[in-house]
């Protein structure tokens, strides 16, 4: 009774102080699980899953979300925006510092190696910046007909090393609406990772930009 009637004698900032100093390890641990806890919920109930990863090399700093660019087409195709996202990786630049450069080829190869990524873009000024022969599909399986042959005199080709035979391996975009409009590229190429060549995302995003 003595502590409690000594303890309700203190003024406001005393009482303060004294709860402070003397019970400031139970607070900070209680505001430390109180954020963890938010932060956890916030993950379980904001997570969407990613049905395309789109690897984008060089291009410029767009202004928008990815939740904004690519909401037209989630809705046209019909895929849920609640449930779906579309993943943007726009951190790999090559460009004149060696570093730089160095760091984004590992980055760029780990990505690829582990089949994170679904579509990639890059930049028509650096049209070799990878080695697309390796890794990007025959655009001729997963492109319908009319599309090839409206973009015929933008296409480049790959080698196939067992047959040595010619294959659309990327599409040069030109003044790409969809590609200027949200100030991902001027122009640029597009391309398929093997593994990803019979998603119907894939599919559905190609007939989107390039239909």
């Amino acid at each position: 009774m003595k502590k409690d009637s000594k303890f309700q004698s203190l003024s406001t900032k005393a009482k303060i102080q004294f709860i402070w100093d003397y019970y400031r390890w139970h607070i900070l641990v209680g505001l430390c699980v109180l954020v963890f806890g938010i932060s956890t919920l916030h993950d379980v109930f904001s997570y969407r899953d990613p049905i395309l990863n789109i690897t984008m090399i060089n291009s410029y700093i767009s202004s928008y979300s990815p939740e904004e660019t690519f909401a037209d087409f989630l809705d046209t195709y019909g895929y849920e925006t609640f449930d779906h996202a579309v993943i943007v990786d726009d951190g790999i630049y090559f460009g004149s510092d060696p570093q730089t450069a160095m760091i984004s080829s590992q980055r760029l190869m780990c990505t690829l190696a582990a089949g994170e990524t679904d579509m990639i873009f890059w930049s028509s000024d650096d049209p070799d910046c990878f080695s697309h022969d390796a890794f990007l599909a025959d655009l001729s399986t997963i492109l319908p007909a009319e599309i090839l042959s409206a973009y015929s005199d933008e296409i480049l080709y790959a080698t196939d090393e067992e047959t040595g035979s010619h294959y659309p391996c990327a599409i040069k975009l030109v003044g790409n609406k969809w590609l200027n409009d949200y100030g991902y590229y001027t122009d640029c190429y597009m391309g398929i990772p093997y593994h990803a060549a019979e998603l119907p995302v894939v599919k559905d995003f190609c007939n989107y930009l390039l239909g």
